[in-house]
C-alpha cells in the first residue's frame, strides 16, 4: 500500500468515526447526541418549532474557556521580538554596508577616473583604435559587403 492509500484510508477512518451510522433507523428511546456533526430530530420537535430547520435551533455548541496569558506576559514577548527584529535589522544594514560601502556616495568623474586608473586623452588619434586584421584589405571587404547585400544575404547565412 503506498503512502497516498494509507492517506486515503486514514481519512475514510476517521470520516466514518465522524458520522453515525445512517443504515439503522433511529429509536426514540436513544438519547440524541446533539454536539456531533449530525443527529437525528424527532418530527415532534420540528413541528413544534415551526419548521425551522435552522441548526443553530437543534445543535449543542460546546463552549470551552479558553485561558490567556496575561496582558502583561504578552507585552513582555511582543516586546523581545521587537527588540529581535531590531537587531536583525541593524544586522541587514551592517552587512549592506561592509558589501556596498560606498552605495549612497556619489563620487566626482575624476576621483572614479583616478580610482579606476584612467588616463586623459591626448590627441585624438588615440581614440581611434586599430581593430582591422592586418591581413585583410578593407576595400575587399566593402565590395564583398555591397555584392551580399544586392544578393540579399548578409555574412551571418554565409555559413
Amino acid at each position: 500500500m503506498s503512502r497516498g492509500d494509507e492517506r486515503g484510508v486514514r481519512l475514510a477512518a476517521e470520516s466514518k468515526e465522524d458520522y453515525k451510522d445512517t443504515s439503522k433507523k433511529p429509536s426514540p428511546s436513544e438519547s440524541v447526541d446533539r454536539t456531533g456533526k449530525c443527529f437525528y430530530i424527532s418530527a415532534e420537535e420540528i413541528r413544534a418549532n415551526k419548521y425551522d430547520l435552522s441548526i443553530s435551533r437543534y445543535k449543542q455548541i460546546e463552549h470551552k474557556e479558553i485561558e490567556y496569558e496575561k496582558p502583561e506576559a504578552i507585552m513582555a514577548k511582543v516586546k523581545n521580538l521587537e527588540k529581535e527584529i531590531e537587531k536583525d535589522i541593524t544586522d541587514i544594514g551592517t552587512m549592506i554596508d561592509r558589501k556596498f560601502p560606498d552605495f549612497w556616495e556619489h563620487p566626482t568623474i575624476e576621483e572614479l577616473a583616478k580610482q579606476q586608473g584612467v588616463k586623459p586623452v591626448e590627441k585624438f588619434g588615440d581614440l581611434l583604435g586599430n581593430f582591422w586584421p592586418e591581413d585583410e584589405n578593407i576595400d575587399e571587404f566593402i565590395e564583398w559587403y555591397r555584392k551580399r547585400r544586392k544578393e540579399g544575404t548578409s555574412r551571418e547565412h554565409e555559413e
